[in-house]
């Protein structure tokens, strides 16, 4: 992700591995590392400071954080399956 206002850049990298250890049943994990921008007008936001206007938010950083997710997949019939999913996010 690039962000053109302050020239910040994010690489998000994702993973996810799946064991179908039966016909009907398999267990799944995955990570994620997101970034998000805020809403425009917090780096917008301007302050006077000794007669100049100044942008204090316009060089934040992205919002980011850690994600992990352990999956449980059951096959209950060839239309229906029961799928569970928690999830940890860490944020930085």
């Amino acid at each position: 992700m690039y962000f053109e206002l302050n020239q910040n850049y994010s690489i998000e990298p994702r993973v996810s591995m799946r064991w179908k250890f039966s016909p009907s049943h398999s267990i799944s994990f995955g990570y994620g590392n997101h970034a998000q921008i805020e809403p425009l007008w917090i780096y917008k936001g301007e302050v006077l400071a000794q007669n100049e206007i100044i942008l204090p938010n316009k060089n934040l950083d992205f919002s980011k954080a850690h994600h992990f997710i352990l999956g449980y997949d059951l096959s209950l019939s060839e239309h229906m399956r029961l799928k569970i999913e928690p999830y940890l996010i860490n944020m930085k």
